[in-house]
């Protein structure tokens, strides 16, 4: 987990459950003020070595106006996954 959240780092992933976006932002202690949660990124390499990088609008989630299947911030993650929530630009 990296970028504006309370507590950036390393999040182990549950063997017993999946863990999604959403409750990896949780985990780590949700956004800073300065939080662009609208374009959390999610980059997954893929068997062949590419990268797949996905945008998800998990602010949009906690506020009510989505809901998380729309904005894929139900999508499971996978071990070497790296979340990224960047920050807004003054």
């Amino acid at each position: 987990m990296h970028g504006d959240v309370v507590q950036p780092g390393r999040i182990s992933l549950p063997i017993e459950s999946g863990m999604t976006v959403l409750d990896a932002i949780t985990k780590a202690g949700g956004f800073t003020d300065l939080a662009k949660g609208e374009n959390v990124t999610v980059t997954r390499t893929l068997p062949d070595g590419t990268k797949s990088v996905t945008t998800v609008d998990v602010r949009s989630v906690l506020r009510g106006r989505k809901t998380a299947e729309e904005t894929e911030s139900s999508m499971l993650l996978l071990p070497d996954d790296i979340v990224y929530v960047p920050i807004r630009f003054l």
